[in-house]
């Protein structure tokens, strides 16, 4: 393969890279508006290993289960 040819290869691949690029980020970006319309927002929120639990405001109560 000549220099010519080996440049003319890089070109259109950066050609065709670029569009290809555009368009696969598009698709992702409607994808994702999709799947937000199609899920309820609660499982959209990022749960946290602290706000798994609900009651941590309460201080605990001595003798409380017995």
């Amino acid at each position: 393969m000549t220099q010519d040819q080996l440049l003319w290869v890089i070109g259109l691949t950066a050609l065709l890279t670029a569009p290809a690029a555009v368009l696969l980020f598009g698709l992702a970006k409607r994808l994702w508006a999709w799947g937000r319309w199609q899920l309820p927002p609660r499982h959209l929120v990022a749960r946290g290993w602290r706000e798994v639990r609900r009651n941590d405001d309460e201080p605990a109560k001595e003798g409380a289960h017995e």
